[in-house]
């Protein structure tokens, strides 16, 4: 008769054990268990990948472009649909569509940072570049399109109709497309409801002193 325990390590034996190499490498790739928890918690799917073929050549990437290893943890936790993206036929055209744009790899990353759901859309080509043309033709200079698109590429994220509609209600306000303070204006108004800021509007034209009414319709009180 078999002892039961000479079964037990029969079957033992034939799972895979991780060589100390092989954890090492793991660990390197710098998760923290809160960001493993939030990364499956957010998105379940990602158990049924395979490391070696979807999430290791992504993380490789970006660390060619130089992210740093706790930047890809974050941007990965954060946002793991990106995992769901092609990295050859999404990911790397939507980085050089950006790098094109900022000229910049420094530039691109810190966009990326800001939005890393901006890698999440099909066709930057359609979904932003449109929006940059806009701009372009009523003279917003190239230098302040991409400081704005640096630090708020989400500024850009609406469709084509709705975006030209916000830059005509801030040029209606009298900001000027030359100044940086156009692109803050634009930020602004995307982030808020159309009563929303129609009612800021009222209260600019009520008399209040200028400085205090220019942060408060932008929503801030940075300028005070």
């Amino acid at each position: 008769m078999r002892k039961k325990g000479a079964k037990e390590i029969q079957i033992c034996d034939k799972i895979p054990i991780p060589s100390e190499e092989q954890d090492q490498n793991n660990r390197n790739h710098g998760f923290t268990e809160t960001q493993i928890s939030l990364l499956i918690r957010k998105y379940p799917r990602v158990l049924l990948f395979d490391p070696e073929s979807n999430l290791f050549p992504k993380i490789e990437f970006f660390h060619s472009k130089g992210f740093s290893t706790q930047d890809i943890a974050k941007l990965l936790s954060t946002t793991p649909e990106v995992l769901r993206r092609s990295l050859e036929n999404k990911i790397i055209p939507s980085y050089n569509f950006l790098t094109e744009l900022l000229k910049s790899q420094e530039k691109t990353n810190a966009a990326i940072k800001h939005l890393a759901r901006i890698l999440l859309y099909d066709d930057l080509q359609i979904s932003v570049a449109p929006n940059i043309e806009a701009l372009r033709e009523i003279g917003v200079p190239k230098s302040n399109i991409v400081t704005f698109f640096t630090s708020r590429p989400q500024a850009f994220t609406p469709n084509a109709d709705r975006f030209k509609e916000i830059v005509e209600e801030v040029k209606k306000m009298g900001f000027n497309p030359t100044k940086v303070m156009f692109g803050v204006a634009i930020h602004a108004l995307r982030a808020m409801t159309k009563s929303t800021w129609e009612k800021k509007v009222e209260v600019y034209k009520s008399g209040v002193c200028l400085r205090i009414r220019f942060w408060w319709l932008l929503g801030s009180n940075h300028g005070l």
